[in-house]
């Protein structure tokens, strides 16, 4: 099975909810993603009201629900930083989303692309990632795993750079 996925972005939100695991933050003009992820409740959800442009990885290690709400995430600004690709750092950025330990990650209703050239769309490093629905686009992968899990219910996956292998 070859690697599919990766996130980062930045996104606005206001809480809105208020049961302990109900909880929905709303992205908008804000706050940022990495931000409404540290509001976020474990078991919460965030929905995004418009589409996020990231400047850098996003990094999970909490349970929550990720609804796109048919908006996209992506990134004009390159996030790929891996120095020493022979070994992996914690502090490599690889990915648009990186679902780290601790990190279980519920996706759906919308897209992620990654910069051609650049990273994918999402990266599990130890956490659990599950797709229900969308579409999803990287270079060389669109969902990268090293250790973790990866739940696919639905979806369209692409890359729109190759490995050479020449």
């Amino acid at each position: 099975i070859a690697p599919v996925i990766c996130l980062a972005s930045t996104c606005m939100f206001a809480i809105t909810g208020c049961g302990e695991k109900d909880t929905t933050i709303y992205a908008g003009k804000d706050q940022t993603l990495a931000e409404a992820i540290e509001q976020v409740k474990d078991g919460g959800t965030i929905k995004l009201d418009q589409d996020i442009n990231l400047e850098n990885q996003v990094n999970v290690q909490k349970k929550f629900v990720l609804d796109l709400d048919g908006h996209t995430i992506s990134n004009t600004t390159d996030i790929w930083n891996d120095p020493d690709t022979t070994v992996s750092n914690e502090n490599d950025t690889w990915s648009l989303i990186s679902v780290k330990s601790n990190g279980d990650l519920t996706i759906k209703n919308g897209k992620m692309h990654a910069k051609e050239n650049d990273c994918y769309a999402i990266d599990v490093r130890g956490g659990n990632l599950v797709i229900e629905d969308g579409t999803y686009i990287g270079n060389v992968s669109a969902i990268y795993v090293t250790e973790g899990n990866v739940t696919i219910n639905g979806g369209e996956f692409y890359c729109v750079q190759q490995i050479n292998t020449r």
